[in-house]
């Protein structure tokens, strides 16, 4: 979870007010004690949205910064002639209205600051090339603001194994026990996957009479596979995966996955760390 500093509701109340209601909540008629407590608590939420206003803004200022620096990166010009140009196109260009937007939403809503640099990545992407929104960018959005940092490194430890060059355009990940040499089917009681290692399986041909091979290759240890591979399903980037005897067994261990995706989300997260911007 994200470290950064929690709004201080305290903050900003005025004593006549704080002491005002107080006084009126520990000793006043019901009537007194009713009003107390509301005046209270719009003193309290106004200085709570105050804060969670202060650290949207926050997020949207490091968020814009990386934007530049990314377009800056990708050969888009100096950096103050990037953000120049950005800034100009924002007025009158819908397509960068609606890419930014999609983008700038993300970083305030994200669960975590340390998937910034990718949230500003995809949107760089999509404004140097005049593109707009589309299914993708939404649901990577998405998926990207629902990531603590622990389930973006665990992404990232997922995404950068398909550089691997026999690995077939579809094939499943499956999340499993390992005990001595050999991996198997873990109970579906396991919290999470803690504690499993994760496995790409396909088949490959063989020509002989038996049929197809199952190729099963350790692909990746990461923290929380069945949290992970619940995200993936939920935002279109995985589907439900068969696995076990006959290939029928379905559970939170096993997703089926296409590899242009994983290369997509790959390029996306980059090799930045997961810690806070």
């Amino acid at each position: 979870m994200s470290d950064e500093k929690k709004p201080d509701i305290s903050k900003g109340l005025s004593v006549a007010a704080a002491t005002g209601g107080l006084t009126s909540i520990a000793g006043g008629p019901k009537a007194g004690v009713i009003g107390g407590a509301i005046a209270l608590g719009g003193w309290a939420i106004a200085e709570l949205v105050e804060g969670l206003n202060n650290r949207s803004r926050r997020r949207a200022d490091s968020w814009w910064k990386e934007l530049i620096r990314q377009l800056v990166a990708g050969g888009a010009g100096a950096a103050d002639d990037v953000e120049r140009q950005v800034a100009a196109k924002l007025l009158d260009d819908e397509t960068i209205q609606d890419v930014v937007a999609e983008g700038v939403r993300g970083a305030v809503d994200a669960l975590d600051p340390s998937v910034l640099p990718a949230l500003a990545r995809v949107t760089a992407v999509y404004c140097a090339q005049g593109k707009r929104p589309d299914p993708f960018l939404r649901e990577v959005v998405r998926l990207l603001r629902e990531l603590s940092a622990e389930d973006l490194g665990s992404l990232r430890s997922l995404a950068v194994q398909v550089s691997a060059p026999d690995l077939p355009a579809h094939f499943k990940l499956h999340a499993m026990l390992v005990q001595g040499d050999t991996p198997r089917i873990p109970f579906a009681s396991l919290i999470d996957g803690v504690g499993l290692e994760v496995f790409a399986v396909w088949f490959e041909a063989t020509g002989k009479p038996e049929g197809p091979t199952e190729v099963r290759r350790p692909f990746a240890q990461i923290a929380r596979p069945y949290r992970l591979f619940r995200l993936l399903r939920a935002h279109g980037f995985a589907m439900e995966g068969f696995g076990g005897l006959l290939d029928t067994h379905a559970g939170p261990d096993v997703v089926s996955v296409d590899r242009e995706t994983l290369e997509r989300i790959r390029d996306i997260l980059g090799n930045e760390p997961t810690s806070k911007p």
